[in-house]
């Protein structure tokens, strides 16, 4: 009996391993870069990267400093690349500083070479190793770009999310704005590898504004079989309610892979002008709040979720996304003075700075007893991963005063 409790009590005051006491493991991410990573408002973390102009492919943990504001800590780490066959491709290790005052902590490291192209077609795996301990693992793949097709023409037609039967289907340039929702091209190729083998294209139409920015971009996903001497290839971009469209002359390109082979133009024309003006335009009673903060929540379109099931944040994935709210702190400058029911929009903006959206509140009545009050609308769409990549902006009015804004990140969670 004495020899086990000397033994319980050799278990009980081993510490425990160093990792576990000092950081959590929070996530895994690649991106693709050169020698030196981009700078992170210029990474675009994915997980499925084009042949023809990967160089590196960086992989960055994120960790939570669970020794925050208490010591620095050194660790090493190591990351070991596998190929499609399991064999290893490459290991690479380096010790990593993790300071007090970091609350979270961010470790990259790449593997690839500065010349794009190198990179076997296949799935590889990365597996981060911290104090010799194996503590992640993710898959990210090539795919070959370079699409065997020849490019003959492109034509528009506009339909909802599914597009209809080819037999449905009216090709033309001009649509009235009212009843467009979304713009489909239709491109005819020739196959250059009719009676070789079957192969799957990466085919891609970037859509811009009349402005000339980029508006967004629709994907051809499809297998072309062998027996295929010609194809129709189809994407779209638009909303699933029409009239969201602005007037004007829209040019979408062509990409097979990474090179353009083509482009086309439609025109978007107003069939049901108005008279009035914009409402952000029109006098607007004094909005008696200020503005405090503004967070952000994800969440279906015709309700959001009860309060206490809204995780607020800024990194939304692509694939389950589809309302991003903001939400709207504000103190009431009419407290136990009378009732008012203020104006307010929220503007959100595409990564590349052009207007995607704007939603009102006019319909919330704030309480004389309400020292405080919170406002929340969205902008989306009801099906998932139909957001565009990148960091969207959103600037909150008061009226038409912009009194604060928000960013939120879109990345891609596909593996």
């Amino acid at each position: 009996m004495r020899r086990t409790l000397i033994i319980l009590c050799l278990i009980a005051i081993l510490p425990a391993p160093l990792f576990a006491q000092d950081f959590t493991f929070k996530a895994i991410r690649f991106f693709e870069g050169g020698y030196n990573p981009p700078e992170e408002s210029q990474r675009v973390y994915i997980a499925q990267f084009p042949k023809n102009t990967t160089r590196y492919v960086w992989c960055r943990i994120e960790v939570e400093n669970r020794l925050y504001n208490v010591r620095e800590h050194i660790h090493k780490v190591i990351w070991r690349y596998y190929n499609a066959d399991g064999t290893l491709r490459g290991e690479m290790g380096a010790d990593f500083r993790i300071k007090p005052e970091w609350e979270t902590a961010w470790i990259p490291h790449g593997w690839g070479a500065d010349q794009p192209g190198t990179w076997p077609v296949g799935t590889y795996r990365a597996e981060v190793w911290i104090d010799g301990k194996k503590i992640a693992q993710d898959s990210f793949k090539i795919y070959d770009d370079l699409a065997a097709l020849e490019f003959e023409f492109v034509k528009f037609f506009e339909g909802p999310f599914i597009a209809p039967p080819e037999s449905q289907r009216e090709l033309k340039t001009q649509f009235p704005k009212s009843t467009t929702r979304y713009i489909f091209f239709s491109i005819g190729v020739k196959n250059l590898l009719y009676k070789n083998r079957g192969h799957k294209p990466v085919v891609v139409g970037r859509y811009y504004n009349p402005d000339g920015s980029f508006r967004g971009e629709g994907n051809v996903n499809v297998d072309i079989p062998p027996d295929w001497e010609n194809a129709d290839l189809w994407s779209g971009w638009g909303w699933e309610k029409p009239g969201n469209w602005p007037a004007g002359t829209y040019r979408v390109e062509i990409l097979f892979g990474n090179v353009k082979v083509g482009e086309g133009s439609f025109s978007i024309y107003d069939d049901r002008p108005s008279t009035s003006p914009p409402i952000t335009s029109v006098p607007a009673e004094k909005v008696y709040l200020e503005f405090q903060s503004v967070k952000f929540f994800e969440g279906g379109g015709n309700a959001p979720p009860p309060e206490s099931q809204n995780q607020y944040k800024t990194d939304f994935p692509r694939s389950t996304t589809r309302y991003i709210y903001f939400f709207v702190n504000a103190k009431n400058l009419l407290y136990r003075n009378r009732n008012h029911k203020p104006l307010i929009f929220g503007r959100y903006y595409y990564p590349d700075g052009t207007l995607f959206g704007e939603m009102k509140i006019d319909n919330v009545e704030v309480s004389t007893g309400w020292q405080n009050a919170e406002f929340w609308t969205a902008w989306g769409w009801d099906e998932p991963g139909r957001w565009t990549l990148g960091t969207y902006r959103v600037e909150i009015l008061f009226g038409n005063t912009k009194v604060g804004e928000g960013r939120f990140t879109i990345y891609d969670d596909r593996r």
